[in-house]
This record gives C-alpha cells, structure tokens and sequence, in this order.
C-alpha cells in the first residue's frame, strides 16, 4: 500500500506529501503514462494525500481536496467509498463487499 513515493501506511489515516505542495498536478511535467493513479478524481499523486484504512479500499490513497480534508484527522479515517455514518466508521462489511464487487465490475467494463 504505498504511492511508490516514499509513502509507508501504517493503516491509521496515514499521509504523504507527495510534491511538497499544491492542490493539483503539476501541468508542466510530463507524465509518464504508466504512472499509477489514485484517489475518486483518478489522477497521478500530488500535494498532500490521506490512506484509507480499510484494507480492501480498492482506491487506497485520497488528495486532501478531492476528500475535503485540510488536515489530517485524528484516529481513523475512512474514504466516501469505504465510510459509514462518519469518517471514522467503516460501513458495514457485507454492504462494503457488495459495493466493491460492483465497483470493481464497472471498472473493468471501462477498460
């Protein structure tokens, strides 16, 4: 679970300033086209990014405005996809697990 930039989750709402900062990809430099991407906008890693911490978020890792964070929260946090009533609750486990296998499903009919 790591954006390959020198992140190491620990599982507990880690965070990882990936380029130092700012709120978008830089527009200057060139992307490699088999860079990963993460987070709901689906994009390469920049400015400061959050870890989910259910284990089986098939997303992983968050940039703090796609997620309207401005700080790391306390304890737990947990993606739109993988919450519950709050940010800090996991959505119950079957209901996850059917919502994956659906996510996952239109994922691979995207591609």
């Amino acid at each position: 679970r790591s954006t390959g930039v020198g992140a190491t989750g620990s599982n507990t709402g880690s965070t990882v300033p990936v380029d130092g900062s700012g709120e978008s990809p830089p527009q200057d430099i060139p992307v490699d086209p088999d860079e990963p991407t993460y987070c709901l906008c689906d994009q390469i890693s920049f400015g400061e990014m959050i870890l989910c911490d259910n284990d089986l978020c098939p997303i992983e890792w968050f940039h703090f405005g796609c997620v309207s964070l401005v700080s790391k929260p306390k304890g737990r946090w947990f993606c739109p996809m993988c919450r519950g009533e709050r940010a800090s609750v996991m959505k119950p486990k079957a209901l996850f697990l059917r919502e994956l296998e659906r996510y996952n499903r239109e994922k691979e009919e995207k591609a």
